[in-house]
């Protein structure tokens, strides 16, 4: 059955002549006019209703009917477009910071690895009362992989750092990259995009050449993108290898942030760093584990089966691996588990933004609520003519729905462009990677979601208040009732109260960054230039890169514009960081602790203004064959020794064939070693002459712009040792700004921004219920007008109802972030979650523009001509 749709203007004009035709016979059989009234709506109305009944019965219906309300919701919109654009916008911006946030949550933590079947990959663990993610060695991987029936396979990586000369006598590239278990990428179920993957021979220690399978970007921008990359003979580390395989573009692995450029076989390992016992030291625990769960069983199943292998590995230290065994999760489990900072800030991220999207909601069901005062006749016509209450709620709600669509499709531009920031944002790092925030298919869902949650926010509401109706009454447009205005103050107070929320803690994160970019956070920022090395890759042994560091320091200490330089193997607050094991001598431990070290040059803590501040720093006395030293920062001595005094007493730094007992000989502010925003960490300084490490960074104090220098700094490496790779050539302040202050940097954009859309749309809001009250109120206002009330009390007593309402929601406000400060703390720098100059300075904030926005329409209230709104009606 083909229906066609009338248009409102004409519904109405029929109903309203079917209407009075009936009144009319009513009258003249001798009925009281309210009586006749009433009885053609009953009437009318019985013959509509059963109408309706018989045409929801045919299936067509409901399409129809679905077409028909979403073209009389276009059209009544577009006869308001003042009331559309507003509202679209609403939306847009309380649905465009959800996606905007979503998306950089979900590349930071959420989205599946990029894999085929992700849902099938697993993270393996070690896991023992003193620590929850744990590494293993190499032989507890051989036994979980040969004897686990639960996988299909269980791969085994390591980070490492390689020099890649693509080309005979080509200058050594410095890349980052893994050491790999063979079966590699066949577990992840990806191939390269150019040429293979590992065969089995290649992970042996049989094996010739180093295998080498490089990333798309290292293809590019080390082989120019020749195709004839695949099958070329390379050095890594100074070993001879072949690259046999591409991968395809932006492959990341099992990595978040960074692509690794280079993938060696774990074979390699005593080739490409001689030094690292991985194959042979049990007690060498640095592999992390993946694996892919067979067909058909789960992550409950592979947990039971690991657990009883874990009895069977080989356990080098009896005592502490008692209780040591394996831990199977999920891929994304175990990430969120192992990331509980990044976890907490995502949350905190996505909490803010919901408030954008309610204080969204709030701001147009304010909208909605005053369009429903003025739509009380067509809602009484329509109801009297037998349309249901709930066919009603539904046309409106189509309408909301048509609102928040539109209002997704501008958020999700916003949302395109916030991404295009985030994947703006650069790590002072010399290794490819970044943010992976993507406008993608999971992106799209969740702003669907959050569309359609708003419709229910936005459009419920206003809709069961604008088809309550009185049909006996006449069908004209009425002054709203109390309750209605009662609701819309509610709703604006709400609007007031996630506004001063928002606003506190935006003044809180941006005075946080503020500080943060100011303070001092342990080491000298301004006029340091940095330039890493690791002369091991290309051979050096440990006499020869120690003469290389030695002659480096000499030659770059004469430059001109040199003030000092030294050496240390942690950039602080740089994209990388050092880890070793630290057990304190005389002290029950069942587990050594893992803490953040940097091995120094003496010189360093007067060069890098990192104070000592009890007893010394390293000098002559801490050379090689003297009793080894150790600086540790006061939160290491704490932790330690909470009761006592921490100089003079002996830890053991590394273990197994590693270890050496040194003597804390100073104890060192604590400072700042990754992020601006982190908690104090422990910290331990070595002696560079007692413990070697071959990768160092060498600090250049300048007097002028450090990076001036940069320039004059490769050409001396390049004529003191042109087969040592040069890396990470920044200053300081680049460093510091750009990964040292990324998180804070972050927090204050984005939680400023939500702050400054949260107070525009409180704004709106607000005026849009004052405004709403002196159109609605103006015959009151002409009555008192005409009885004497004067301009001026006029607009007193609309400027005081206005602030009425905001500063009810702005106390609700402030008690709201009261309370919200606790878990506002750990993001914040040398701030005071309750500082009074926040929550102060946003009331007296909240009250200017409180009065800014009551006044446009208390001065329209206050010009009202009584001799004009007394004709009103």
């Amino acid at each position: 059955m083909k229906l066609r749709w009338r248009t409102s203007s004409e519904m109405d004009e029929e109903i309203q002549a079917h209407i009075d035709c009936e009144v009319q016979a009513n009258l003249d059989r001798g009925m009281k006019p309210e009586d006749a009234r009433a009885a053609a709506l009953r009437k009318f109305g019985n013959t509509t209703r059963a109408k309706e009944q018989a045409r929801e019965a045919d299936p067509l219906f409901w399409i129809e009917s679905i077409t028909r309300d979403l073209r009389y919701s276009l059209r009544n919109l577009s006869r308001s477009p003042g009331f559309t654009v507003v509202a679209v916008l609403s939306m847009a911006l309380g649905i465009g910071a959800n996606s905007a946030i979503f998306s950089m949550a979900d590349g930071l933590l959420l989205r599946p690895l990029d894999v085929p079947r992700a849902g099938q990959i697993v993270g393996v663990s070690a896991t023992a009362p003193q620590y929850r993610f744990g590494r293993f060695s190499y032989s507890e991987y051989t036994v979980y992989r040969d004897q686990s029936r639960t996988l299909a396979g269980l791969l085994a990586e390591e980070n490492n750092s390689f020099a890649i000369q693509p080309e005979e006598n080509a200058q050594a590239r410095y890349v980052w990259g893994k050491l790999v278990s063979g079966n590699f990428f066949d577990v992840l179920g990806v191939q390269p995009k150019l040429g293979r993957s590992f065969q089995p021979e290649e992970d042996s220690p049989a094996a010739g050449e180093i295998a080498v399978v490089i990333s798309d970007e290292c293809w590019q921008d080390k082989f120019h993108s020749d195709p004839r990359a695949v099958g070329a003979r390379i050095k890594l580390n100074d070993q001879p290898a072949v690259v046999v395989g591409v991968m395809p573009p932006g492959f990341r692995g099992t990595e978040g942030f960074t692509i690794p450029e280079v993938y060696a076989p774990l074979a390699a390992t005593p080739h490409v760093s001689p030094s690292n016992t991985l194959l042979t030291d049990p007690k060498r625990r640095d592999l992390v584990l993946f694996g892919r769960l067979k067909p058909g069983l789960n992550v409950e199943a592979a947990q039971a089966e690991f657990s009883g292998l874990a009895e069977r590995v080989e356990k080098p230290f009896p005592q502490a691996d008692r209780q040591r065994t394996a831990l199977v999760q999920s891929e994304i489990k175990g990430r969120l588990q192992a990331d509980p900072d990044d976890v907490r800030l995502i949350l905190l991220l996505l909490a803010i933004a919901a408030m954008v999207l309610l204080l969204a909601c709030a701001n147009v069901a304010n909208l909605l609520l005053g369009r429903a005062s003025a739509r009380v006749k067509e809602m009484t016509i329509r109801q009297s003519v037998g349309a249901g209450r709930g066919r009603l709620i539904s046309q409106l709600l189509t309408e909301s729905a048509v609102v928040a669509g539109l209002g997704a499709g501008a958020g999700l531009l916003l949302a395109l462009g916030a991404i295009r920031y985030f994947a703006s944002i650069k790590v002072a790092s010399d290794f490819p990677g970044g943010f992976a925030a993507r406008l993608d298919l999971r992106v799209l869902a969740y702003t669907l979601a959050a569309a359609a949650l708003a419709v229910i926010l936005s459009g419920l509401w206003p809709a069961i208040c604008a088809t309550r109706v009185d049909l006996v009454s006449p069908t004209k447009e009425r002054a709203p009732r109390r309750a209605r205005l009662w609701g819309r103050h509610a709703v604006v107070t709400v609007q007031t109260a996630l506004a001063a929320m928002l606003l506190i803690s935006a003044s809180l994160f941006v005075k946080s960054f503020l500080r943060a970019r100011a303070a001092n956070p342990g080491f000298r920022v301004d006029h340091v230039l940095t330039a890493s090395f690791d002369p091991s890759l290309v051979g050096y042994s440990e006499q020869r890169a120690r003469a290389f560091y030695q002659e480096l320091l000499e030659q770059v200490r004469m430059l001109p514009g040199v003030r000092n330089a030294t050496l240390g193997s942690h950039i602080p607050m740089g994209p990388g960081s050092q880890w070793d094991r630290v057990t304190p001598i005389g002290i029950e431990t069942t587990e050594p602790l893992s803490v953040m070290c940097d091995s120094v040059e003496p010189g360093y803590f007067a060069s890098m203004a990192t104070d000592v501040v009890k007893g010394r720093a390293f000098d002559a006395r801490d050379r090689p064959g003297a009793p080894g030293a150790a600086i540790i920062n006061q939160e290491l001595a704490r932790r330690f020794w909470p009761n006592a005094d921490a100089l003079g007493r002996q830890i053991q730094f590394g273990v197994g064939k590693r270890a050496a007992v040194l003597e804390v000989i100073g104890i060192a502010r604590n400072g700042k070693y990754q992020a601006t925003i982190d908690l104090p960490a422990p910290y331990i300084y070595v002696s560079f002459p007692q413990q070697f490490r071959s990768n160092m960074t060498l600090f250049v104090q300048t007097a002028d712009d450090p990076l001036s220098l940069a320039p004059t700094l490769r050409r001396e490496v390049q004529s003191l040792a042109p087969d040592v790779p040069v890396y990470g050539i920044h200053s300081m302040r680049e460093t510091f700004d750009a990964h040292g202050l990324l998180a804070s940097r972050i927090m204050a954009q984005m939680v400023g921004a939500t702050g400054v859309i949260g107070l525009l749309l409180g704004v709106a809001g607000l005026y849009a219920v004052v405004a709403f009250g002196v159109a609605r109120g103006t015959r009151e206002i002409g009555i008192r007008m005409a009885l004497g009330a004067t301009s001026g009390s006029v607009l007193r007593k609309v400027l005081t109802s206005g602030l009425k309402l905001a500063i009810i929601g702005g106390a609700l406000g402030v008690a709201a972030a009261l309370a919200l400060t606790r878990y506002l703390r750990e993001f914040l720098d040398q701030v005071n979650p309750q500082d009074p100059a926040a929550f102060v300075g946003v009331s007296i904030l909240l009250l200017v523009v409180t009065l800014a926005a009551c006044w446009i329409p208390a001065r329209r209230a206050s010009r009202v001509d009584p001799a004009i709104t007394l004709r009103y009606e």
